[in-house]
């Protein structure tokens, strides 16, 4: 046989007999984990472990208790045993607690495994419950061993349905009965209870809700603990967890992580439908800048469960309105992460704080700095390299004109312009357009809109602004009060725009004292400037605010400053 083929074939039986054996072992464990008596999920099994009320047969062998005698899994026949001969005695015990206390109990039967030895003795089946003992029989035994039992469905000191407490203060066991002859002998080698229980499966249908119990929360982790175990499900798009459970049932909800509802109790004896309050709550954000000049529009507030900034953390996000403002909904009880984005393409973040998220309609102050300087090091690094590149070939261009090459000096003041268009295309990465330096800002489409109470902080002396009010008093420092005893008539004016090339867009709005927009009036790139808006009446003796948004051109850069002269036109 080829030597290669030979030792091929070994090895192939190598691997069958590892496989088979494998298969074997299987086989075997599992043969070994059946119990000697097949109980039904619905069933459980319980056994003597101690001593009764009675302790009168005699034991075989005769070291130890006569409860130990038949406690055993698998009967072993003589091997171990309590007997009486030529007599009538009571064996009780203590059986074990039952570790399911949970469901109806159906039934309670008593097991006894017996035989005679010689004569004919009676078996009598015992309990003990109530402090009162109950004897069933007599069973004529059989020479061989053979199981006799007794089926009781409620108890016989109640007449009631069986209770778990019940269970466990029950005792169990045999009277044997060999008086009525001579040399007479009966024997019991096992005994054991089988209680025969059903749970009920009742539905609980739990609908998770946030704080103020409107809106339904889906994917919320729920988790309910009963007797038999602990199970969770995610609720649905309308908020749905449903459960099949019984009795004592504890309910818990996680959201993103956190715990977001106190764990409670149902006793679940019915069909249940439940809306399980969660704290979620509903928070109002404004965003401002770092010098309290103005609130942020259009920037983008996302809320994640950590520092770690990944899609699967972020709870919610929105953009902030016209003021600035953004409300965030169901936000779990927790320390959150709260980070603002500019509104560029490829957003940049422009404030990151952690903030106790604690009760329904909160309000928080998110100060950031649109102004940060960008992080595009790579765009600094090369804005450097050409500035250290340029300066040798400066020199040598200086060194070509003394020496009157003009071929070479050329060369280096194209090679200069190269350099420079590369350097000043880098810094447009690091300085992005659309930033404009007058009263209200824009970078990266974020628009300043000014506090209603800070107008006078928010227009310096060396970003001009005009306004004029006749024949009233101009409130020079938050919009226009009237101080006379009558209504006015008020319009508004765009006079003059000293760079129109800058912006896009310029807007004027009149709010009364509840900030509800009253007048406007706007300018749109290529068109003209409106003269006169229409007029509204400003009751008399009222406070009323100027608001003003513009927006920067792609031409606008960083320093930029335009003149707009605003004018109210005042009439009674």
């Amino acid at each position: 046989m080829n030597f290669r083929k030979k030792y091929a074939n070994i090895l192939m039986l190598l691997i069958l007999a590892y496989l088979f054996s494998d298969i074997f072992l299987i086989n075997l464990n599992h043969h070994n984990y059946i119990p000697s008596v097949s109980a039904s999920p619905a069933t459980i099994i319980l056994r003597p472990n101690g001593s009764g009320a009675s302790t009168e047969l005699s034991q075989y062998p005769p070291e130890g208790e006569n409860w130990d005698k038949v406690d055993d899994k698998m009967p072993d026949g003589d091997s171990t045993y309590v007997y009486i001969i030529e007599g009538n005695a009571l064996d009780l015990y203590a059986i074990n607690d039952s570790l399911i206390n949970i469901g109806i109990i159906n039934s309670v039967t008593i097991y006894a495994y017996c035989r005679k030895e010689k004569g004919s003795p009676d078996l009598y089946i015992c309990i003990r419950t109530h402090e009162t003992t109950y004897e069933f029989g007599p069973y004529d035994l059989k020479q061989g061993y053979n199981n006799y039992s007794r089926i009781l469905t409620t108890n016989p000191y109640t007449n009631q349905p069986w209770t778990w407490n019940e269970i466990n203060d029950l005792q169990a066991g045999v009277r044997l009965d060999a008086s009525k002859g001579q040399n007479w002998e009966a024997r019991c080698t096992q005994l054991y209870v089988i209680v025969d229980y059903t749970i009920p499966q009742y539905k609980l249908n739990l609908r998770i809700k946030d704080y103020d119990l409107i809106d339904n929360i889906q994917n919320a982790r729920v988790y309910i603990t009963n007797a038999t175990g602990t199970y969770s499900k995610l609720s649905d798009i309308n908020g749905w967890a449903n459960f099949t459970s019984f009795g004592s049932t504890n309910v818990k909800v996680e959201y993103y992580g956190f715990w977001v509802n106190g764990t409670f109790t149902i006793n679940v004896d019915s069909d249940k439908t439940i809306d399980v309050k969660c704290n979620l709550y509903d928070v109002t954000f404004n965003i401002k800048d770092n010098n309290n000049r103005g609130y942020l529009v259009g920037a983008n507030v996302t809320i994640f469960n950590s520092t770690n900034k990944i899609e699967k953390n972020k709870i919610s996000s929105g953009i902030t309105d016209s003021n600035g403002q953004v409300i965030l909904m169901n936000l779990p009880n927790n320390t959150l992460n709260i980070v603002v984005y500019d509104g560029a393409p490829s957003p940049s973040i422009i404030g990151e704080v952690g903030k106790l998220i604690s009760y329904d309609g909160q309000i928080e102050n998110i100060i950031c700095n649109p102004w940060a300087t960008s992080n595009n090091f790579f765009s600094i690094y090369v804005h450097i390299a050409a500035i250290i590149i340029s300066l040798p070939i400066a020199i040598l261009s200086i060194i070509n004109i003394i020496k009157r090459k003009k071929v070479f000096f050329v060369i280096t003041i194209i090679i200069l312009i190269s350099i420079s268009v590369i350097s000043y295309a880098s810094l447009a990465l690091i300085y992005p357009k659309s930033t404009i330096n007058i009263g209200v800002k824009e970078r990266n489409n974020i628009v300043y809109v000014k506090p209603d109470s800070t107008i006078a902080n928010y227009f310096s002396e060396s970003e001009t602004f005009y306004r004029s009010v006749k024949n009233v008093i101009a409130n020079t420092n938050y919009g226009i009060r009237n101080t006379a005893s009558n209504g006015i008539n008020i319009a508004l004016s765009i006079d003059s725009i000293s760079d129109i090339t800058k912006i896009t867009y310029f807007n004027v709005t009149l709010m009364d004292s509840n900030n509800e927009k009253k007048l406007s009036i706007a300018w749109i790139s290529g068109d003209s400037l409106p003269k006169q808006s229409l007029s509204i009446t400003i009751p008399a003796e009222t406070t009323w605010w100027i608001r003003i948004e513009i927006n920067g051109s792609n031409s606008a850069n960083s320093g930029d400053s335009i003149d707009v002269e605003i004018k109210t036109i005042v009439t009674y």
